[in-house]
């Protein structure tokens, strides 16, 4: 059954089931280049919710959450990323610059680092890593 409009209502043993513009249903005067046009549209539309999906997702972290963490772990935490901090102030430092200053931005980020645990990031915060 077709209507002015060129939809057409697809039937199957007496009943109808999806109403479709003539353009999709593949019958009719619906001209090629626009329905290409349109699922190329679709696609960019559908990239762009995926793109911005992704990047809430993973994109806007750049700051540790260390409230999220239990007590237990946080404090666990906090006491590993001491001891690496300590042995990057010992000779093994120059070796491991790289985790040195990743351990320095991180544990500034606990509200356990005090004034001695600033000052012993303090070295490494200011090195550039690259």
């Amino acid at each position: 059954m077709s209507f002015l409009d060129g939809t057409t209502v697809a039937s199957a043993q007496g009943m109808s089931r999806i109403a479709l513009p003539a353009w999709l249903s593949g019958r009719g005067h619906g001209s090629p280049a626009l329905s290409r046009h349109f699922l190329v549209a679709m696609v960019l539309v559908l990239a762009l919710i995926a793109a911005a999906l992704l990047w809430t997702k993973w994109g806007g972290r750049s700051e540790p959450r260390l409230d999220q963490l239990p007590a237990a772990d946080r404090r666990a935490l906090y006491e590993r990323t001491r001891a690496d901090l300590e042995l990057c102030a010992s000779g093994a430092g120059a070796a491991l610059a790289d985790h040195c200053a990743h351990q320095a931005e991180l544990i500034v980020a606990f509200p356990e680092c005090e004034a001695s645990c600033q000052s012993l990031a303090g070295r490494w915060r200011s090195t550039p890593t690259r």
